[in-house]
């Protein structure tokens, strides 16, 4: 048992327990510290059982997965993966917000391939969270027995500076870049993945409507919730975030997200083009192509971001970025749920700021004020 994964599995159904149940007793990595059948045993377990990972339903009775979370990440802070369906993704979002590091898909069957592709992605998250330190989150962001959360969404408007949701750092006021820009800025490039969807929505949320340029964004996120990110992000912060379509014109103003299974890239022309080609170290989106292109066609004029995220996806676009004198902006380890993508991109040389996470979104508004 040395060196393996203890699981705590949360569903309230038996038939898909039991599934997951196998398919955890299966691989090698994990072990089953145990199972719960809604929100309070899971954190009645949690407390109990001290797993070094989560997955996580979201409707249950008594206690729903959101006020599950909520909790756990208050008293017993413990990498959570949700496992939800994707009909539901809007709402799974919210669980992010509270404290859930993924979301993944629920398997339906284990006798297709498309069923064993999903639980072997469960399988992977799971063993890869289980590794990511998670911090302790105040409590009072959402109510007990939330049921669906998207009824709440009016609620999180305007709601940025919660106390859940800051990181947990001094307030630094934003600077003015270090070294002096030598093109009006005319476009934002940002790339997330682990972690982003909330850090997506802090940076967001502080830039606000209005903002004087177009920004483009690459999230990793599992297939078939892309949607569901793009909708969360418009209804709590702004219609004006929106999927990105193959040969419109970003427009100033617009957020622009890759949509899934595309990678999303600017042509010669200055227009959005989605790329089905393979996927870059398994992710397509990735943020590689984006940054490339954003650095042949704008030049000085772009601002690179790399937010939270496992890896090293969007270190050679950066590059490139850097090599035409865009700006180069990453954010530092404090503020990330994971310091991978960042500090690639910051031990290579290629930023020229590293930020907070409660930075970010004001210092891009003062670099085109």
């Amino acid at each position: 048992m040395n060196g393996k994964v203890r699981v705590l599995i949360v569903e309230d159904s038996e038939s898909l327990l039991q599934l997951l149940v196998r398919a955890f007793e299966q691989d090698s990595r994990f072990i089953i510290a145990g199972t719960a059948r809604n929100g309070q045993e899971a954190i009645e377990k949690t407390l109990l059982l001290k797993p070094d990972v989560i997955t996580m339903d979201l409707m249950m009775p008594k206690v729903d997965g959101f006020e599950a979370i909520r909790q756990i990440m208050a008293r017993k802070p413990t990498p959570i993966v949700v496992v939800t369906s994707s009909n539901d993704s809007q709402n799974s979002f919210e669980a992010v917000r509270a404290g859930a590091l993924e979301v993944v898909s629920k398997p339906t069957s284990v006798n297709t391939p498309e069923g064993l592709k999903t639980i072997a992605a469960i399988l992977d998250k799971a063993k890869i969270m289980s590794g990511v330190k998670v911090l302790t989150r105040k409590t009072g962001f959402l109510s007990s027995n939330t049921g669906s959360s998207v009824q709440q969404s009016n609620k999180f408007q305007n709601s940025f500076n919660d106390p859940l949701y800051d990181t947990p750092l001094p307030k630094v006021q934003a600077r003015l870049p270090s070294r002096r820009l030598s093109s009006i800025p005319k476009i934002v490039a940002i790339a997330s993945s682990t972690g982003g969807p909330p850090a997506l929505s802090k940076v967001l949320g502080q830039i606000g409507k209005g903002f004087p340029i177009p920004i483009l964004i690459v999230q990793h996120i599992t297939p078939g919730f892309g949607q569901g990110l793009i909708s969360w992000l418009s209804q709590t912060i702004g219609s004006h975030i929106m999927e990105a379509k193959e040969d419109i014109l970003p427009m100033s103003g617009n957020v622009y997200i890759a949509p899934d299974n595309f990678h999303l890239l600017v042509d010669v022309r200055g227009r959005l083009k989605l790329s089905s080609a393979l996927p870059i170290k398994g992710h397509r989106p990735s943020a590689n192509p984006l940054f490339e292109s954003v650095a042949q066609y704008y030049g000085p004029s772009a601002i690179g971001v790399v937010l939270t995220g496992m890896g090293d996806d969007g270190m050679l676009g950066m590059r490139a970025l850097k090599q035409v004198g865009a700006l180069c902006i990453a954010q530092d380890e404090v503020s990330s749920v994971v310091y991978g993508m960042p500090k690639a991109v910051a031990d290579a040389g290629l930023v020229d700021e590293v930020l907070g996470l409660s930075s970010i979104g004001n210092y891009l508004l003062k670099l085109v004020s």
